[in-house]
């Protein structure tokens, strides 16, 4: 029996060293590669240099899709069904803000008492909106800043939008019809209720 228990000590022993060595093998390997991998790199920059850009294109759109989103650019929303045609949603303003922004830095340091003698540990957690509410961390959403009858409106999707700032053709609307505002005042009305009335054909009994 104890011959028994000696070999299974045995076995778990070469077993663990085995794996450690093997772990250690592993790590090398890692190191090896990792090396290699940035002396080419460096050649590769030593003799190609970095890429000969003076113009700036991409970064000077960049700066002016900002600066556009920046204005209350009267815009048009749109989402695609399932057959992929568009489906107009509503005469909007901007291009649309991803439910999960957040109006204040997410998180925030704060000082804990770590237990030791006048040491104090910064420890980062999450922080609150404005209204005490914690946003997540992703959302698959949309607020689209919908006008109507000279109001605006957030309207929430979840799925995709398309904001354009010109008309896409779109094969069905969800709009409603915005109400049309009556003019000239209650004179306006009668008279052309008279101009109706008199345009009718008169009966002869």
């Amino acid at each position: 029996m104890k011959s028994l228990f000696k070999i299974i000590i045995l076995v778990t022993t070469i077993s663990a060293f085995t794996s450690c060595q093997k772990q250690g093998t592993s790590l090398s390997t890692d190191n090896d590669q990792a090396k290699k991998t940035e002396a080419m790199v460096a050649e590769s920059n030593r003799r190609l240099g970095l890429p000969n850009i003076t113009k700036f294109t991409e970064k000077r759109f960049m700066k002016l899709i900002y600066e556009l989103r920046d204005k209350e650019t009267r815009t048009y929303s749109y989402f695609m069904n399932r057959d992929g045609k568009l489906i107009f949603l509503c005469n909007s303003i901007g291009y649309g803000i991803p439910a999960a922004v957040q109006y204040v830095n997410p998180q925030k340091f704060v000082s804990v008492d770590s237990g030791g003698a006048n040491y104090n540990e910064d420890k980062l957690i999450p922080q609150p909106e404005p209204n005490g509410m914690f946003m997540p961390d992703s959302l698959d959403a949309t607020y689209v800043l919908c006008t109507m009858n000279g109001q605006v409106k957030p309207v929430y999707t979840e799925p995709k939008i398309i904001v354009s700032p010109f008309k896409l053709k779109a094969y069905a609307s969800l709009a409603p019809t915005p109400k049309k505002k009556a003019t000239g005042g209650i004179k306006s009305i009668i008279k052309e209720y008279q101009k109706r009335k008199a345009s009718k054909p008169s009966t002869v009994n």
